[in-house]
């Protein structure tokens, strides 16, 4: 049943091919959190701990709003407004368990701000979730703070990156390349985009974007 998607979604959107590349994103994600888990069980450095803690929140709540999503497409009689909400709240949930990783290990001079940032947009989309705000106003607000938690992320791993050096640089190059292919797969599959940017987009690219950026981020960091 797609009745609620709005008219700008292609015709065709997870009906095709599209949908199963989606439904292995999913799979990817799944193993990449137990991946993660059993990583953060046997590591022994107290400062990497929360830093993979993050990773795998981050991961596994990414995954959760690709559930959502799906739901509020695929499942007949499912509110899509409810279902698309839960899936931007699970999206910057994730934002706020990655940057508590990183401000309880790499970066503490900013006193949490960060994470504090994105909690405020999860707390935003719970009130529209449950009828206190316009739902209107806040997908607005809820918008404007992932797109700017995004480019957080980005600048701190670009930080992160001219202050290492050897495998650890490397290391976090490629998670950085991967993380962005991951946003950048996450960002074309929007109304945004669909709607004006490039309505004519394949449907394939941001499934395709997903898995590799959750395959290079999953295995740069087993190592």
């Amino acid at each position: 049943m797609k009745l609620q998607i709005p008219d700008i979604y292609p015709s065709d959107y997870m009906m095709t091919i599209d949908y199963y590349l989606w439904l292995a994103v999913l799979a990817i994600g799944l193993i990449s959190v137990i991946i993660f888990f059993v990583k953060v069980h046997k590591c022994e450095s107290d400062l990497q701990k929360p830093y993979l803690y993050g990773l795998s929140f981050f991961i596994f709540l990414l995954t959760l709003q690709r559930v959502a999503y799906i739901i509020s497409v695929k499942m007949s009689g499912a509110d899509y407004n409810f279902w698309t909400n839960l899936g931007y709240i699970f999206s910057l949930g994730g934002m706020t368990c990655f940057f508590l990783g990183i401000e309880k290990s790499v970066i503490r001079k900013t006193k949490y701000l960060l994470s504090l940032t994105s909690l405020i947009g999860v707390l935003i989309g719970l009130l529209s979730l449950i009828d206190i705000l316009d739902r209107d106003i806040s997908m607005k607000i809820t918008y404007i703070i992932s797109t700017l938690a995004t480019v957080i992320i980005i600048v701190l791993f670009a930080w992160m990156i001219s202050k290492s050096a050897g495998s650890i640089r490397r290391k976090s190059i490629v998670t950085f390349i991967g993380i962005v292919v991951l946003f950048a797969g996450i960002m074309m599959d929007s109304e945004l985009v669909y709607g004006g940017l490039w309505p004519t987009m394949p449907l394939i690219i941001p499934p395709i974007l997903n898995s590799i950026g959750l395959i290079t981020i999953t295995i740069t960091n087993m190592q």
